[in-house]
């Protein structure tokens, strides 16, 4: 079965508890776009939406943070150079556990830094999957 992006939304707030956030602007999300020269994935922009701050076992989701305090967690200053920034991809998460995670620009599946093969078709399968390990 195919996980939903609401129903993943819904998982990783109850899972993040007090660590999540309340999501950011249309203005925001384009802003964050242009900066970067790309159009977010819809689930990813869902996230920004819905968020904009969670974590998965203490790691944290990457949002929009205008606070330069902040540019470790930052999707755009994580994307903008390397070594995260690597074409036709988005950095979204950082682990020590599992790396790098991003986001296939074109078909929204997720892969970690190996790019070996799809680690899971969506945002929502990934955030499902690592929230119940």
């Amino acid at each position: 079965m195919t996980a939903r992006i609401g129903d993943a939304l819904k998982l990783l707030t109850t899972h993040s508890g007090a660590c999540v956030g309340a999501g950011v602007s249309e203005d925001a999300i384009s802003s964050a776009e242009s900066a970067l020269g790309i159009r977010f994935p819809a689930e990813y922009a869902e996230y920004l939406r819905r968020l904009n701050y969670a974590e998965l076992h203490g790691d944290p989701l990457f949002g929009i943070h205008e606070d330069p305090g902040l540019d470790w967690c930052d999707v755009v200053e994580q994307n903008k150079e390397p070594p995260f920034a690597v074409p036709g991809y988005l950095a979204f998460f950082r682990s020590d556990l599992d790396g790098v995670c991003y986001i296939d620009l074109g078909s929204g599946e997720v892969f970690r830094a190996d790019f070996a093969a799809p680690a899971w078709g969506s945002l929502a399968e990934c955030i499902v999957d690592i929230v119940g390990a």
